[in-house]
């Protein structure tokens, strides 16, 4: 509001004042900028109140634990697992670091799908300021390589869809990404549904390997496979597995409905995170850090977006199968290191529109339907099923 009112009264006084129409443009672009803030809030609220809604919380709520439960028979409590635990497959400094933090140098172990713009930097947030101008930042831990390999190709999701909004929109507020659920669509889609695929590593592991010797020297590409796939809970949202990363969203989404209706006092949040933590991932979150703090949302006023995980997680299936029956090959494609075929799609189908349709006829136009969680919940089944060898 503050900016609209600012906007209007600044063109106000350059009207009677005479002043020059580069500066009533400017004036004029904050009206606008305003409208297109309440708009994006108002994308925010829908996505996370109405079209997620209780009821597709509680579907997956339900649906995930059932899966959750049927892996943790066959899951060891030790770390004697067919699956390579992920805290050992870091030894020195994060892959991303090595390679990838000079300006000019490909971000990332998806290099197949940037031409060289920008650079990867060793930071906890993302800038940037324009459509040509896309910086992907990450963090690394020193013994665990998750964090900063996910983390980087989650960041190239966002990036990708910044870079590829059409350069006619440049300098309009249509210049970027329509709602922050799509916006999570593509960098969960590459995170996992390319990230974390047995294709994806087929062709990469090789260079990770040869990288990590002494860790990965005796470690297949298969069990490499299992161990990023594993299926355990876990304290943090963002290095959770695909399983239970959405009961995480679905932890904080109902503690935010109880703070804003007033049924839970903040002084009181932290009991009420750590109860619920036990409830649902059955895990004894052992402070703060490691529980109602570990997120920037809440401390920086951000209630409502964490739903647009679990709804850019969702869609990214959605607009993953999309892709795979316009690209019959795509398996292949990646496989062979040749993600562009899919980044041309992606950029084709969805990231050239930018904001000009809403969020719910972005998705219609490229995965031909409305949110719908079952294709989620079916690629989950398969791929972890096939993973554990369950029926």
């Amino acid at each position: 509001m503050f900016i609209g009112h600012y906007g209007v009264s600044y063109a106000a006084k350059a009207v009677n004042k005479q002043i020059p129409l580069w500066l009533l443009f400017i004036a004029v672009q904050l009206v606008l900028t305003d409208r297109v803030i309440r708009q994006a809030s108002e994308n925010v609220l829908r996505e996370a109140g109405i079209i997620m809604g209780l009821a597709l919380a509680k579907k997956l709520d339900t649906d995930l634990l059932t899966i959750i439960d049927g892996f943790s028979t066959i899951i060891p409590s030790s770390g004697n697992t067919g699956a390579l635990a992920m805290g050992h497959l870091m030894a020195g400094k994060a892959i991303v670091r090595g390679n990838a933090t000079e300006p000019g140098d490909k971000a990332g172990p998806v290099v197949g799908v940037v031409h060289e713009w920008q650079w990867h930097d060793i930071r906890e947030d993302a800038i940037g300021l324009a459509t040509g101008d896309i910086r992907l930042t990450t963090r690394y831990y020193e013994d665990y390589l998750g964090p900063a390999l996910f983390g980087s190709m989650h960041e190239c999701g966002h990036g990708l869809y910044e870079r590829g909004v059409s350069p006619a929109l440049e300098r309009t507020p249509l210049a970027s990404g329509v709602s922050l659920g799509l916006h999570e669509s593509q960098s969960r889609l590459w995170e996992n549904l390319v990230g974390r695929s047995l294709p994806f590593w087929r062709h990469f592991y090789p260079e990770l390997a040869a990288a990590f010797p002494d860790v990965l020297g005796g470690v297949d590409v298969e069990r490499f496979h299992r161990a990023v796939n594993r299926v355990r809970p876990s304290l943090i949202r963002v290095e959770a597995d695909e399983a239970t990363y959405s009961l995480h969203v679905i932890l904080r989404f109902e503690l935010e409905q109880e703070i804003v209706e007033g049924r839970l006092d903040l002084r009181d949040l932290p009991e009420a995170w750590n109860a619920r933590m036990m409830e649902y991932l059955g895990v004894d979150v052992p402070d703060d850090a490691h529980g109602v703090l570990q997120d920037i949302h809440w401390a920086g006023g951000t209630f409502g977006y964490f739903p647009t995980y679990s709804l850019g997680t969702v869609m990214s299936v959605q607009i993953w199968e999309a892709a795979r029956q316009a690209i019959p090959d795509l398996d292949a494609q990646i496989e062979a290191g040749e993600l562009g075929g899919l980044r041309e799609w992606l950029r084709e189908s969805l990231h050239r529109h930018g904001r000009k349709l809403t969020p719910k006829e972005t998705l219609e136009r490229v995965a031909g339907g409305p949110l719908d969680p079952e294709p989620f919940l079916r690629y989950l089944k398969a791929k972890l099923g096939e993973i554990y060898g369950l029926p």
